[in-house]
């Protein structure tokens, strides 16, 4: 006899007799345009992504071709300056420029208050130390601790007029700083760790 097209036997196993019977199968799922749609769209934007991974990774090696073979190039043609700075780990002179530089854009960019206040940090702490060289009476020990104000001036980023004209001097000729700049700064810097220097040097010897 004819089986209806949605009926399917299968065999049911009691013991050891198996009997067949009908079932219903499921239905035929009805295809869907717009489930297909669907899966178009997203099997296209999976070829556009993987498209875009394929374009980056290729121009990533193409970087990083070009970037060994900068180095390489730098490496043939360097100096003995920079192959010295490059293996101690130290800056190489093209470098150390590019860090005065960058010390003399820092230093033009400074708030009037600011400034003054580190120059009048940095002539106490040159006075000091400089009445430290006087009173253990020169010499290499007298030096020696002379170097303290020194470096209470590098700590705390003291505007001394020394270091500021070697500094503004490079980056003027450089191009990185105008001429306002460094009159601004030699002015403020000078006047005020001149005068608060003077200060400390009279409370010492008349205020103590």
């Amino acid at each position: 006899e004819e089986i209806a097209s949605h009926s399917i036997i299968r065999p049911h196993l009691s013991g050891n007799d198996a009997c067949y019977c009908d079932e219903e199968a499921p239905p035929p799922r009805a295809s869907s345009s717009s489930s297909d749609a669907e899966e178009e769209r997203h099997a296209e934007s999976d070829d556009h992504h993987d498209c875009a991974s394929t374009s980056s990774a290729h121009s990533d090696s193409i970087a990083d071709a070009a970037a060994a073979e900068k180095a390489a190039h730098r490496l043939q043609f360097e100096t003995p300056a920079e192959s010295y700075a490059r293996q101690s780990g130290t800056k190489s002179p093209c470098q150390t420029l590019d860090a005065v530089y960058s010390a003399g854009q820092y230093k033009a960019g400074l708030r009037l208050d600011v400034l003054s206040l580190q120059s009048f940090m940095a002539g106490i702490y040159i006075a000091a130390a400089g009445q430290l060289f006087l009173s253990l009476g020169g010499g290499i020990l007298g030096a020696a601790f002379f170097a303290t104000g020194i470096l209470g001036v590098v700590l705390t980023s003291g505007e001394l007029f020394t270091g500021d004209a070697l500094i503004f001097v490079a980056a003027l000729l450089g191009g990185r700083v105008r001429i306002r700049h460094v009159l601004r700064n030699w002015t403020v810097s000078w006047t005020l760790s001149w005068l608060f220097g003077l200060g400390v040097c009279y409370w010492i010897c008349f205020g103590c």
